[in-house]
Formats: structure tokens, C-alpha cells, sequence
């Protein structure tokens, strides 16, 4: 009996740990790409605001 419940206990959370890494990498891209964007942005402004300063 003990190696089934941990057999059985051990089956189910595999299923919401495979999907909560995905979610996880799905937000942590999501957060990159969105800080690259916010960085790429910031300097053409700042490159914008040195350029057309004489």
C-alpha cells in the first residue's frame, strides 16, 4: 500500500508541474521581449532628442 499512494500521489502533480513551467517560460519571454522593447524605445527617443538638439 505504501508504494501505491505515492505512486498515485506522485502521478497527478507531474501534469501541473509540466504545465506551470510553460506558463512560467511563456510569461518570463513575454517580460523580456517586452523590456527589449521598452529599451530599444527609450533609445531611438533619446537618440531622437539628441539629434534634432543642436
Amino acid at each position: 500500500m505504501s508504494d501505491i499512494d505515492p505512486y498515485s500521489s506522485f502521478a497527478l502533480p507531474p501534469e501541473r508541474r509540466i504545465i506551470k513551467p510553460a506558463r512560467r517560460q511563456r510569461i518570463v519571454t513575454a517580460v523580456v521581449i517586452a523590456a527589449a522593447a521598452a529599451e530599444a524605445a527609450l533609445v531611438v527617443f533619446i537618440l531622437l532628442l539628441v539629434l534634432s538638439t543642436p
